[in-house]
């Protein structure tokens, strides 16, 4: 099974872009990844690089994952982690607030992780 996903956000000075960092680690098989922007709004394409690692002498895998994009500083972005054979989808947000005070942002993480019930059907024996 993998890891609740880790999202950061990189300090860049580069244009008006933001890029997104999603890491899971350590399970099988290989997941699919999705990011939301806003918790609705799929990103652009093209703005989303994906990267699965085969852990040597395992069949696990790590996942790293960028999104790279021009949002609102105050955008909430989240990353899940979904694995179809284990019916597992595991989900983090990375949420930046603009204080009154300062007007800095303030990056903040919350995740949470949502598990369903792993159904295993066999085949009838001859």
């Amino acid at each position: 099974s993998f890891t609740t996903p880790e999202v950061k956000k990189e300090h860049t000075e580069e244009n008006d872009e933001s890029t997104y960092l999603c890491h899971s680690s350590g399970g099988y098989p290989e997941p699919v990844v999705y990011w939301l922007i806003n918790n609705s709004q799929e990103p652009p394409n093209g703005s989303v690089r994906t990267q699965a690692e085969a852990l040597p002498d395992s069949h696990l895998y790590n996942i790293t994952s960028q999104l790279t994009v021009n949002i609102p500083k105050d955008a909430t972005v989240s990353c899940t982690i979904k694995n179809p054979s284990m019916n597992e989808m595991l989900t983090s947000k990375c949420e930046s607030f603009i204080g009154a005070v300062g007007s800095q942002n303030t990056p903040s993480l919350h995740s949470f992780v949502l598990l369903f019930g792993a159904q295993t059907e066999r085949a009838p024996t001859l």
